[in-house]
């Protein structure tokens, strides 16, 4: 039987990722939990979690010297220059990997196209071949009809020649047994 990601796992895992100091994103915990459960569950467990975490108090106001304030924003505006040069080099990274990406895509579908090409031409020529192939067999027994029809033609000729090789020795018998006759016949009466 398969068991989803109950609440307390999802509870469980964001409160480990917020002691690592690590944002509770949606793929986040999916990941803290081993890549199991659906995010759709996870993202249910994940908004009842953070309505039941009260809010966290206002921090209480501290006046700052001019002197600490002055420092601490200049840290923050490094830090700010700082992740601008970050994500300028992301965005530069992800500009270059879309252009590589749309320009495989293009060789990809020119290849695709090339194959689909190669495919109907391909098509085409076996139904060309398998036409060639239906006219050959219809050719075939069309030989063969005929040459039985020869072979039977063939055969009553056999028995022609037979028959008057037969009558042809029979009249030579014949015409031999005439000629005695006639030989006899023309005899001188003694």
């Amino acid at each position: 039987m398969k068991y989803g990601v109950d609440f307390e796992a999802v509870a469980a895992a964001v409160q480990q990722l917020n002691s690592q100091g690590i944002r509770p994103s949606l793929r986040a915990v999916r990941e803290a939990l081993g890549n199991t459960g659906s995010l759709t569950t996870i993202q249910a467990h994940l908004a009842r979690y953070n309505a039941s975490v009260p809010a966290s108090a206002p921090a209480p106001q501290v006046s700052l010297s001019t002197e600490i304030t002055r420092v601490i924003l200049a840290e923050l505006s490094k830090r700010e220059a700082d992740v601008r040069k970050t994500l300028e080099v992301d965005l530069t990274e992800a500009r270059e990997t879309i252009a590589l990406l749309t320009k495989e895509n293009g060789e990809i579908q020119s290849e695709l196209e090339r194959a689909r090409t190669a495919a109907i031409e391909f098509a085409q020529h076996r139904d060309k071949a398998q036409g060639k192939v239906e006219t050959l067999e219809s050719e075939i027994e069309r030989l063969r009809r005929e040459f039985s029809s020869l072979q039977a033609e063939g055969m009553r000729d056999q028995v022609a020649l037979a028959v008057a090789q037969t009558s042809a020795s029979e009249l030579t018998k014949t015409n031999d047994t005439l000629r005695q006759l006639i030989a006899t016949l023309r005899l001188p009466a003694s």
